[in-house]
């Protein structure tokens, strides 16, 4: 498997697979985001780690052209740690956040988590239809009418999990269990941010909240391999519920 280091600190890509250790990585390191994007035009990879200070394109202007381009999972690896700097990172499609120098039993179980994510065996289950979306298990895929929406692994998980449950309340604590076994920060302001992502891909109209208990996909979700008309979540709101 394949790892892309963007990063302008060449220690950081000596560094990073001593800490991580495992040898069935390649590891490519680029110092600028526009060597980034061409190198994930190029290649197929299973996890970028991206530092946002970069020289040139920035970090998050980096991160906003490769979410219009790819799904792959993205671990902001930063010099700049500040709870406003997360936020934006995650709002603008980063999976994790983690602030330099990370703890590295942390930053090891960060990259497993986003790795198993890539590569786990996808669900047999039969694509889920609701309220003109159609969400492929398989190949983490969405659509709206037919068009493709762009969603990050972790939003594709949440969104799946609203619909598996339409009709029924998706509680903090489910959205927490979620993001915590991918290796995704799970506080309040982590899932918001993902909600509120979801809520403007998808509409607002689609994700509704149940104050005081979470999110609901309203309606029905039907498992079935045609087109089919239901519900769908709420964001936004999330953050007041």
């Amino acid at each position: 498997m394949r790892v892309l280091i963007v990063d302008p600190d060449p220690g950081v890509g000596r560094t990073l697979p001593t800490v991580i250790g495992n040898d069935t990585i390649r590891w490519t390191t680029v110092a600028n985001g526009s060597a980034g994007l061409e190198a994930t035009r190029k290649n197929d990879y299973a996890l970028v780690i991206l530092e946002v200070v970069l020289p040139g394109m920035s970090g998050a202007t980096f991160l906003t052209q490769l979410r219009r381009e790819n799904a792959v999972p993205v671990l902001v690896l930063s010099s700049r740690g500040a709870q406003i700097d997360r936020a934006i990172g995650l709002e603008i499609g980063a999976d994790a956040y983690l602030a330099k120098p990370a703890d590295p039993t942390e930053l090891r179980a960060q990259v497993g988590a986003l790795l198993r994510r890539k590569y786990r065996r996808p669900s047999p289950t039969a694509p889920l239809a609701g309220a003109g979306l159609k969400l492929y298990p398989g190949s983490y895929r969405v659509t709206d009418g037919g068009k493709t929406v762009h969603l990050t692994s972790l939003e594709f998980d949440l969104l799946a999990l609203m619909m598996r449950n339409a009709g029924s309340a998706v509680t903090r604590d489910d959205f927490a269990r979620l993001a915590h076994g991918r290796g995704a920060a799970s506080g309040e302001r982590a899932l918001d941010t993902h909600v509120r992502n979801l809520r403007r891909k998808l509409g607002s109209a689609r994700i509704r909240t149940k104050h005081g208990v979470g999110y609901v996909f309203p309606g029905t979700a039907v498992e079935t391999p045609t087109d089919a008309t239901a519900g769908v979540l709420d964001p936004d709101e999330l953050a007041h519920g």
